[in-house]
């Protein structure tokens, strides 16, 4: 088409040139009246998360954030120009409100928003959209006290601190989703809102947006790779106690495991931020998991003690309390306690007999003995003793009795070991029922007391 000074231009050129070359100043706010307000309408998507770092308390990610007002001297008649609705181009010959990522934490000072890459689309009736691509990376306070069945919360917070309130208000907030993939999260968005802020330094409000982004940790990885692993090491420690003492391997065993759990331990110490709150939950499982392999170790040195002690059980009571009553409740065999019986039931004369007490002292005192005769114990002569002629006739009759003397220490000395082993088969078997009971008291605290989150276990 033919303009006014001739020269040949499309309607969109014309267009272009009567909005923008005919006195239109993009320092100017789109205004006509200096006491009006700017409304802005922001809406938030997010299409990519890259990474929730727990240690550094960090969430990056991508996202498009479109603006979108009105400009009153942007606006034209669809019918002068050969029914345009809309225009594109470039944003920096138009006024924008300018926007920062208020929680950046990018370590250069790189505008998170790439603005060479976005496009302004200006309407005819005035309204302005402009959609401007950006790689965020901000703070995210991260709370793992349920790790890895957590849920996260984080903001993305977008502010105009050089466009007072009074110029630049913030009006239908809204955030969508795209297809975000992602490994080890369930992402979700959460709530936008609005929070007012006074700048000292001209003494005006400024608003600041806030997005926020739900995580739900995907736990199929931790489960598999780490509490299962470190359960079978903590059902292996119980094991141990079934380990015989006499084989040698049940230390080694103890300690291998020990090994083991401090392995799953530092694991999940690097994966976790420094923290002096509650302790997360993977990591008191864990921890409980150490305790119980630290105990197993620590019997398996006590039960050695024992087994290799040469002490003997003296008292009655004691040894029936080892041998009789511990032993029936932990179901181990031994003779000792049937022994035990049978010297107290021999010790006791039977109805009608009579005991050596009685013997002895009839015998001494004149009375009636056994077999019916009377003996004085001031008339009796003393009792004969051995002449040395019958030492003569047996020479080696020293020598045996001797011999039998070791021989009975030896078995004595054999019987208090025997005693001792029994003893330290007892007391594994104890620590074992303690441990047992304790750590399923554990299990059954934490998976039904605690109600874990209702984030899927096998999602």
């Amino acid at each position: 088409m033919c303009t006014n000074n001739g020269s040949n231009l499309s309607a969109e050129g014309r267009l272009i040139r009567d909005l923008i070359d005919t006195g239109y100043d993009p320092r100017e706010r789109p205004l006509r009246n200096n006491r009006d307000i700017v409304y802005v309408d922001v809406l938030f998507v997010l299409f990519a998360l890259f990474e929730l770092n727990d240690r550094r308390q960090v969430v990056s990610g991508s996202a498009w954030v479109e603006l979108m007002w009105k400009d009153p001297r942007l606006s034209w008649n669809e019918t002068e120009y050969d029914g345009i609705q809309y225009l594109n181009l470039d944003p920096e010959t138009i006024w924008m409100p300018r926007v920062i990522m208020q929680n950046s934490a990018m370590e250069s000072l790189e505008d998170p928003f790439a603005m060479h890459h976005s496009y302004a689309i200006i309407f005819s009736d005035g309204y302005i959209r402009v959609t401007v691509p950006a790689r965020f990376v901000t703070f995210c306070l991260t709370n793992v006290v349920n790790f890895p069945f957590d849920n996260q919360t984080c903001t993305v917070t977008v502010s105009s601190p050089s466009m007072p309130g009074a110029s630049f208000t913030p009006r239908n907030l809204a955030s969508k989703m795209g297809d975000v993939p992602s490994n080890q999260w369930e992402v979700g968005l959460g709530d936008v809102y609005e929070t007012v802020h006074m700048d000292p330094r001209i003494n005006m409000n400024y608003s600041k947006i806030h997005f926020e982004i739900t995580l739900t940790r995907k736990s199929y990885y931790f489960v598999i790779n780490l509490m299962l692993p470190s359960s079978l090491i903590n059902a292996m420690s119980l094991v141990a106690f079934w380990v015989p003492l006499d084989s040698g391997e049940k230390l080694s065993t103890a300690v291998s495991l020990l090994l083991g759990v401090v392995v799953f331990q530092i694991v999940v110490t690097d994966m976790l931020p420094v923290s002096d709150g509650d302790m997360p939950l993977l990591a008191r499982y864990i921890f409980v998991n150490f305790l119980v392999s630290c105990g197993c170790l620590l019997s398996c040195i006590i039960n050695f003690n024992i087994y290799k002690s040469a002490r003997k059980i003296r008292g009655r009571f004691w040894r029936a309390f080892w041998f009789g009553f511990l032993a029936k409740i932990v179901c181990v065999r031994n003779d000792f306690g049937k022994k035990e019986k049978e010297t107290v039931a021999n010790s006791q004369p039977k109805p009608g007999e009579i005991g050596s007490g009685q013997l002895i002292w009839r015998y001494r005192h004149g009375r009636q003995t056994p077999n019916g005769s009377i003996h004085s114990n001031r008339s009796s002569p003393p009792p004969s003793r051995p002449s040395s002629i019958d030492g003569d006739r047996h020479p080696s009759s020293n020598g045996i009795s001797s011999g039998a003397g070791k021989e009975q220490e030896k078995d004595k000395v054999k019987e208090e070991r025997t005693e001792m082993e029994v003893i330290a088969e007892i007391v594994n078997r104890l620590i074992f029922i303690m441990f047992f009971i304790l750590y399923l008291s554990f299990l059954i605290y934490w998976f039904v007391m605690q109600n874990f989150p209702s984030s899927p276990i096998w999602t």
